[in-house]
């Protein structure tokens, strides 16, 4: 199975998001990502698995439910120009936000999971789709439409998740701790 292991986002911040997704399909840009079964996230890893390998690895995650829900800050807007011609909100790199990975890294090694390409160290670009399937044409007017957007944007991450992306279901959902208040 084509798995993707990725970090979902609080009620308010996935309203955010899908109110910006909104925005293009007004547009006439293509609805696919907003359209899809599984709510916005950032994809942390992805792997090819056998259930067997899902359910250790489901197992393994379990241990991030100790981990605080944290904010991420979205900066800009971008693009991966590949095949599937995606645009995307850009995060800042943060100190919760490469923990998480790290974390996530040692439960795929510790399973003898091997990460696809892309969701190695050296490649990795986090990312959260907004649109896909775009035309050219598509690409530069949800640039255009965004450019008028202030960001940063500030979205709360709130758990982490396992998906399968060829059926595009969550297959298993880790809420992360409430954030302590001093």
């Amino acid at each position: 199975m084509n798995i993707g292991i990725v970090l979902f986002f609080s009620r308010a911040a996935t309203l955010q998001i899908k109110e910006i997704q909104n925005e293009l399909v007004d547009l006439g840009i293509s609805d696919h990502t907003y359209l899809s079964k599984i709510k916005p996230h950032l994809t942390i890893s992805g792997a090819e698995m056998s259930q067997e390998e899902v359910g250790r690895v489901s197992d393994g995650l379990k241990s991030l439910r100790e981990v605080q829900k944290f904010e991420l800050s979205m900066s800009s807007v971008g693009y991966f120009p590949y095949k599937k011609k995606v645009l995307f909100l850009n995060p800042s790199y943060s100190e919760a936000l490469l923990e998480i990975y790290e974390a996530v890294s040692l439960v795929l090694k510790s399973e003898s999971v091997e990460t696809e390409s892309l969701y190695k160290k050296e490649n990795w670009s986090p990312h959260c789709s907004i649109a896909s399937r775009l035309s050219k044409d598509e690409i530069l007017l949800g640039i255009q439409q965004l450019g008028h957007r202030v960001f940063p944007i500030k979205l709360m991450v709130s758990s982490i998740g396992i998906i399968d992306c060829e059926k595009n279901e969550i297959l298993h959902r880790v809420d992360l701790r409430e954030v302590e208040n001093l």
